[in-house]
This record gives structure tokens, sequence and C-alpha cells, in this order.
């Protein structure tokens, strides 16, 4: 079985999470959220285990100027996969769990 991790932002979080990227995405959260939850679903079908892994911005900035990264999308996968090695050793949460339900 394959885990992967997807990054997971805040709604409330959004509007700062746009301006910290380098790179185009969503407008809105919902409209993010959708693309998420779908990206899900075909990985799920493909056997794929996903983990949602919270991003708090000013954390994923920190860490993004600490490793002298640009926060585009390699530096975010490389941030989740770091936030996720340390999330293998805990058990998923019901929410977390339930992201693996979409079909």
């Amino acid at each position: 079985m394959t885990v992967t991790g997807i990054a997971w932002y805040h709604k409330k979080e959004w509007a700062d999470f746009r301006r910290l990227t380098g790179d185009r995405v969503e407008e809105t959260h919902e409209e993010w959220q959708r693309n998420a939850r779908k990206l899900c679903g075909r990985m799920n079908k493909k056997n794929v285990v996903v983990r949602k892994v919270p991003v708090d911005v000013s954390e994923l900035a920190l860490w993004c100027r600490a490793n002298n990264k640009p926060c585009d999308t390699n530096a975010r996968a490389e941030y989740v996969t770091w936030k996720l090695s340390a999330l293998r050793t805990t058990t998923p949460t019901t929410e977390e769990k339930l992201i693996n339900t979409f079909q």
C-alpha cells in the first residue's frame, strides 16, 4: 500500500497562502478544496492512501525561508513530505480517514 500526503489548507489562511505562493492557485478555498478532494478520489482509485497534512501558512513560510526555497509547488511538496514523516508515527484522525472515502 502506498501512502502519500496532500497539503491541506485552512480556509481562514487561504488569502495569506495565495500571497505567499509563487504559483498560480485557485481563487477560492472552496474551489481548491473541491479540486483537492477530486485528486484524493483519483488517487484512492489507484489504491493510494492519502493523508491530509495540515499546513500552517506561517510555518510554511518559515520553512521555505530556512531552506532557501521559493514557496512553489516543489517546495510545498517537500514541506508536506517533511510534515508527513512526523505524522507517520501517529494514527490518522477520523477526518483524515474520511478523505480516503472519496470515490
